[in-house]
């Protein structure tokens, strides 16, 4: 795939969160590395190849869980030149869904500046600098240790192990609900079927503040994200056991079956962030953090119906409270609805670098949560071809 093709790609991946500082860089990139300057005037002037990546693209953006065959039959089972081959949408696919998460690092962080701060991160600086560099100014760093504590003396592991079938499915789907009302832009579960629809006019979207930017490179601008735990509750959607399909056991392969240059850095980009720790809380030094950062993992996973069955969700609702769990939500999910007075209401007490180290998390998990979706379908496609 040409380099501009790839960034245009990219431009429409952050199109659907609405991100104007990466739309503004693959833009230029897409003129500088050859791209045709027509193609930035909107999606209908790119090639049919690239605009049938629109439907693909949404879905994983918002509802990743209902990727399925018919999606990837719709781009690798049509005539020549539009036809995509599958080391091409494997490639396609991972800038989508880098892209995404990207925008949920760089919104969550906020505004950018030519500067390159971001309105966030220098009001960061200017509380650490107030509070001495991290120290604790309403005890919230002293909670979490205490809760982390607990979590360790606690047998939660061994309580979980006498639950059964019905009742995690119930913990998992209810780990969703401790957080404050998000309203969606979308007009609900019944969106999914416009996904495979081959109608490339502009649809009717009642609230959309960001239609020019966002109908630009898209025909399917009121596609957004639901809750997962309504889809499930309504029958719409199932919740993906992670013994069944893991990044570890399925997805690698499959990325180094067909992308084998990019299976290693993907993998070891997601286990470094997965240990990543300095074992520092603000100014709190030799701290053991893992509970913290395996809950913000689980949560932003359960978000997008993905279930570990090792794991106990009553510990997402001990270390994360109501308004951490809302800006998680947010940033992964709404990305572009994210306020300044949510960014400061959260993490009062961590230092600058910790709060980007939690964006990350965020950041990988939900990456994580789209390949493992993405290559699902893949895989599937794969085995009704052969059985063909």
């Amino acid at each position: 795939m040409a380099i501009c093709e790839r960034h245009y790609i990219a431009l429409m991946a952050a199109s659907r969160h609405r991100c104007h500082f990466l739309m503004d860089l693959h833009g230029r990139e897409f003129e500088r590395t050859g791209g045709k300057h027509e193609w930035l005037n909107g999606l209908s002037y790119a090639s049919e190849k690239i605009q049938n990546l629109d439907v693909l693209n949404a879905v994983l953006a918002h509802q990743p869980w209902s990727a399925n065959v018919d999606h990837l039959t719709m781009l690798t089972k049509c005539c020549s030149p539009t036809n995509w081959c599958l080391s091409e949408l494997v490639q396609a696919s991972v800038i989508l869904a880098q892209t995404h998460v990207l925008c949920s690092f760089v919104l969550g962080n906020g505004t950018v500046h030519p500067n390159g701060h971001t309105v966030s991160c220098k009001m960061m600086i200017k509380d650490e600098q107030k509070n001495g560099s991290g120290s604790s100014s309403n005890g919230e760093i002293e909670l979490l240790l205490e809760y982390m504590n607990q979590l360790k003396k606690s047998n939660l592991n061994n309580d979980m192990k006498q639950k059964g079938e019905m009742k995690m499915e119930k913990d998992f789907l209810e780990v969703q609900n401790d957080c404050d009302d998000i309203k969606s832009t979308n007009s609900g579960i019944k969106d999914e079927k416009i996904s495979l629809s081959a109608n490339k006019s502009k649809g009717n979207c009642m609230e959309n503040n960001y239609h020019d930017t966002l109908s630009l490179y898209t025909f399917n601008e009121c596609f957004d994200y639901v809750d997962f735990m309504q889809c499930a509750q309504g029958g719409f959607a199932r919740t993906h056991k992670i013994h069944e399909f893991s990044w570890e056991d399925q997805g690698y392969s499959c990325v180094d079956e067909l992308y084998n240059e990019m299976a290693d850095i993907l993998d070891k980009k997601i286990t470094l962030i997965q240990n990543l720790t300095y074992s520092t809380m603000g100014a709190y030094s030799d701290v053991d953090t893992s509970k913290y950062r395996n809950a913000i993992w689980m949560y932003i996973q359960s978000l997008y119906g993905i279930r570990h069955d090792d794991y106990n969700y009553a510990e997402v609702n001990v270390m994360l409270d109501r308004k951490m769990k809302t800006f998680i939500k947010m940033t992964c999910c709404h990305p572009h609805e994210i306020t300044d007075s949510l960014r400061q209401s959260v993490m009062i007490d961590f230092k600058s670098s910790e709060k980007v180290h939690v964006l990350l998390i965020m950041m990988e998990a939900r990456l994580q949560a789209e390949l493992i979706y993405f290559f699902r379908a893949l895989v599937k496609l794969n085995n009704s071809s052969t059985v063909a």
